[in-house]
């Protein structure tokens, strides 16, 4: 401690008492006061039969009330012994031991002056560490090595307000071996002047990125494992001048849910935003991954792999990519397939080879069938357009309808008069909630009689 006879308790614990006051004496020991003003013991008893007890944490003296003399302190209410360890040199931390210092657990880690670790490694996994500089123009802790700076396997991380610097090697590197899909990492407002990567996230239970930056990064993230329950992406931003660049690979990493919302990213040409598996390989069945606000800037490529037609994927405004709108659109055009009726009055589906012109959310085949392939309902309108007339004959009587998994529904039918040589257009619109693999078609009927219908132009559009 910096202070040669410092602090003092004034400690009553119950009003009936007479407050004592007692003295501290620093040089790396706590005890009680002697009559030379030295302690001989850090913890002693209150005349209402009350221990208290004097933890010692760098230039900070610590006070702890309870009502026994036990010392597991851990189990107790008040201040834990130097839950706080404020560093002004790299000496305050443990001595490294082959290049890793291994910092110890339930501690939070306060940078007060700029400090460099040369070459040697942080090691978190001892859990329940914080690392904080209180501010991103507060002290810098800076890692000069090509390996990582903070490494935790099975441990809770939390960096907030701190900066970073590691020009040579990667900034984090997390994974939980023991436990998959355990710990929890917060890097909340954190800033890394420059890095080579910023990190790998290997099989935990969460990684939240909020409110950070790199301005000089050569890679971004990169996740691992199919053990996963969030991966949060929040105000998160890199710049990069490598080609190889990828500010977010979700690799083959699985999880239900993915949040990336006012990601600013930039890079030259073939440097890639965010990339991972196609067809939402990346989110787990019934999952969902929202992807919003984001920023892309240079000749950077957006994403890779990763759509906004992807089924567990939503897509909003984000710059230089499509909104996520589930929708799909066929049409019929120059048909001269006849309906075969075999009954009049009797629905049957329209024939022909139609166009697939769109399908997001949905697949459409050329049979005019378009089945809805998202995981969670939809409620959305559907509409037709159609051209029909009869194979032979003249006013026959006829309704176009939509159909859900092959049974019409009755009232969107659409009733029109048509003949071989008076072909006369139709439409209808209807709404419906679907739910996964729904199929939507359109069916018609000749009321009057037995004679074929031609539909020769037609589009139905889901959207």
């Amino acid at each position: 401690m910096s202070f040669n006879q410092a602090a003092f308790a004034s400690v009553g614990a119950h009003s009936s008492n007479t407050p004592k006051i007692y003295s501290y004496q620093s040089n790396d020991t706590l005890a009680q006061v002697t009559a030379d003003n030295y302690f001989i013991d850090k913890r002693f008893q209150l005349s209402d039969g009350d221990w208290i007890f004097a933890v010692l944490s760098d230039d900070r003296v610590f006070l702890q009330v309870q009502a026994d003399s036990s010392t597991a302190l851990n189990n107790v209410g008040g201040v834990f012994a130097e839950t706080v360890k404020v560093i002004n040199s790299k000496s305050q931390l443990p001595s490294p031991s082959g290049g890793v210092i291994v910092l110890d657990g339930n501690i939070n880690y306060e940078l007060g002056k700029d400090l460099s670790l040369g070459t040697d490694e942080l090691d978190v996994s001892a859990g329940n560490i914080s690392w904080t500089s209180k501010n991103l123009a507060g002290p810098k802790l800076t890692y000069t090595g090509s390996g990582t700076m903070f490494t935790g396997v099975d441990a809770q991380f939390t960096a907030k307000d701190a900066r970073f610097g590691c020009p040579n090697g990667q900034a984090f590197d997390f994974s939980d071996v023991a436990s998959p899909g355990s710990s929890i990492i917060l890097l909340d407002t954190i800033q890394i002047d420059d890095c080579g990567t910023f990190g790998v996230f290997d099989d935990l239970l969460s990684i939240v990125i909020a409110d950070s930056n790199s301005l000089n990064c050569d890679q971004g993230a990169l996740l691992k494992g199919t053990n996963w329950l969030i991966q949060s992406f929040i105000k998160f931003a890199l710049v990069s001048t490598q080609a190889t660049f990828k500010g977010i690979d979700f690799g083959t990493a699985e999880t239900p849910n993915v949040e990336i919302a006012n990601l600013f990213f930039a890079g030259p040409s073939g440097a890639i935003g965010v990339t991972g598996a196609t067809n939402s390989a990346n989110i787990a069945t019934d999952g969902i991954g929202t992807f919003r606000d984001s920023n892309f800037v240079g000749d950077i490529t957006e994403t890779t792999n990763i759509t906004p037609d992807d089924i567990r994927w939503a897509f909003d405004l984000n710059s230089g990519l499509a909104d996520t709108m589930p929708d799909a659109m066929v049409s019929l055009q120059g048909n001269a397939v006849e309906t075969v009726i075999a009954s009049a009055g009797v629905a049957v589906q329209i024939p022909g080879t139609w166009v697939v012109e769109r399908q997001s959310l949905f697949i459409a085949l050329t049979d005019g069938s378009i089945q809805y392939k998202g995981e969670r309902p939809l409620t959305t309108p559907i509409d037709f357009v159609t051209t029909e007339k009869s194979a032979s004959g003249t006013n026959k009587d006829t309704t176009t309808y939509v159909a859900l998994n092959g049974s019409i529904i009755t009232n969107s039918g659409r009733s029109n008069e048509v003949g071989q040589n008076n072909p006369q257009p139709n439409a209808g619109i209807w709404q419906l909630t679907l739910v996964k693999d729904d199929i939507l078609t359109l069916w018609h009927a000749n009321n009057t009689d037995t004679v074929n219908l031609v539909v020769v132009d037609g589009i139905s559009r889901v959207r």
